[in-house]
């Protein structure tokens, strides 16, 4: 496991469909109240990405159509990509900030084999309407939650915030000095 995974607070935490939406939710409702006052009129869009690592090679193009399959089949529209050999990227085009997040954030949908076991990051941006890459000035943020797929539930290792459009790869690879803390040290 991944140094930076392997934070106490979140081990295996259970989180379902039903869990993921309200955070989806209150995501959305954060970067709706955050960014403006009363008087001034914010257009945000939310895009979901979803990660997925865990398969062979091999079966790269199985899981890639079974991903392609079912996601559409429960209400999320995504496009599949490999983002390497070992990595699918299943993404939505961005919807309006004010709609209600794609249900379970996808995760219901993934229930089962060939997806059980598979590493998957969740990665859910609500950012300034029209954008589609981090730029300086832009406003928003993307929520990562990472964990383990189980029966369609997510067992989450870890939960950051990126910058909108941007992945920081520090955040895998250097946990911060509150992510090392264990009160038994």
């Amino acid at each position: 496991m991944l140094r930076s995974l392997a934070r106490w607070k979140f081990v295996d935490r259970m989180w379902g469909p039903e869990d993921l939406e309200l955070i989806a939710k209150f995501w959305l409702q954060l970067y709706d109240e955050v960014d403006h006052p009363p008087h001034k009129v914010w257009e945000s869009h939310q895009t979901l990405e979803l990660h997925l690592t865990g398969f062979t090679r091999s079966a790269s193009r199985t899981v890639s159509d079974e991903l392609a399959r079912r996601l559409p089949e429960n209400g999320v529209p995504v496009s599949v990509s490999s983002a390497d050999p070992d990595t699918l990227v299943a993404i939505t085009k961005p919807r309006e900030g004010d709609r209600r997040p794609l249900i379970g954030v996808g995760v219901a949908a993934l229930a089962g084999g060939p997806f059980d076991g598979m590493l998957v990051e969740i990665r859910f941006t609500v950012a300034d309407a029209g954008a589609t890459e981090g730029v300086r000035g832009l406003f928003g943020a993307t929520l990562v939650i990472v964990g383990e797929l189980r029966g369609g539930t997510v067992a989450v290792k870890s939960v950051w915030a990126d910058p909108p459009f941007v992945t920081i790869e520090a955040f895998w690879d250097n946990p911060g000095e509150w992510e090392d803390y264990y009160p038994g040290k």
